[in-house]
Parts: C-alpha cells; sequence; structure tokens
C-alpha cells in the first residue's frame, strides 16, 4: 500500500509540474519571451537558443546555469546576457524563472520599465542592469527582496 501511495504520489507530483525530467515549461517559456522580446534573432549570441531543453547539459542555451537539486528536474539559476545586443523590453514573465539568483542583462539597448514582477524572485541575489535604457523608476517591490 506504501508503495502504490509513493507511485501515485511520484505520478502527480509530474504531472502538477508538466514534465518528470529536465526543464519546467512555465521557466522555457519564460526564456522565449525575453528571446522574442528582446530580438533574439540579432542577439550577438544566442547558441541553442529556442531549441530543446534550455538546461540539458548537451545542449544549454548561451547564457544560462542550471541546477536539478538532485530531482532530475532542471531550474535556471542563472541568466547572464552581458553585451548580447538585446533590443526590446524585459518581459514580466521572467518573473517565472522561480530559481534565479543572478539576473544580468547589462550593457544592451533594453528599454521601457523594469517590471515589478521581476522583484517577486525571492532567490535573487544579484540584478544588474546597467547600461541599457530603461526609462521610469526603480520599483518599491525591490525593498521586498530577501537577499
Amino acid at each position: 500500500m506504501r508503495r502504490l501511495i509513493f507511485v501515485l504520489l511520484a505520478v502527480v507530483s509530474c504531472v502538477a509540474l508538466a514534465r518528470c525530467d529536465g526543464t519546467p515549461q512555465k521557466e522555457i517559456n519564460a526564456l522565449m519571451d525575453l528571446y522574442t522580446s528582446t530580438n533574439g534573432e540579432q542577439w550577438t549570441r544566442n547558441t541553442n537558443w529556442m531549441s530543446g531543453d534550455p538546461c540539458d547539459p548537451q545542449n544549454i542555451w548561451f547564457g544560462l546555469l542550471c541546477t536539478s537539486y538532485g530531482s532530475g528536474v532542471r531550474h535556471i539559476w542563472y541568466l547572464s546576457l552581458y553585451r548580447n545586443n538585446l533590443q526590446g523590453t524585459i518581459p514580466s514573465s521572467i518573473a517565472d524563472l522561480n530559481n534565479l539568483q543572478l539576473l544580468q542583462l547589462t550593457s544592451n539597448f533594453l528599454s521601457g520599465t523594469i517590471p515589478e514582477e521581476v522583484f517577486s524572485l525571492s532567490d535573487l541575489l544579484l540584478i544588474d542592469l546597467q547600461s541599457n535604457k530603461l526609462t521610469g523608476t526603480i520599483p518599491d517591490q525591490i525593498g521586498k527582496l530577501s537577499n
């Protein structure tokens, strides 16, 4: 009976995550939104972007580092596209990278405002957006970051 319950819990967990291994679709979608909203086809380096699992060790997307915490599900914790010719806006869906600790989009051509949702990333240790064309004020939500 215990084994049956364990198997059922594993299946339910996989269904809830929408994936049983690899990178959660929600994180992949957030990266795809970033690529689309910042003219990814024109980036200086976009190696492997938009193909396969972004955290697949054999096909990792340029600028990412991932971790699996031993579970088989891989999460993006590092996103650095420094001096990479990003042009456009930062999508609010970037907040779907729940395990993100470092966000470095320095020295690009990003415009618009910093999405408030960025500051809901509770694991974020460093955010570097300097040398862009961002406008507006830094959202008050920056004070909610715990790290």
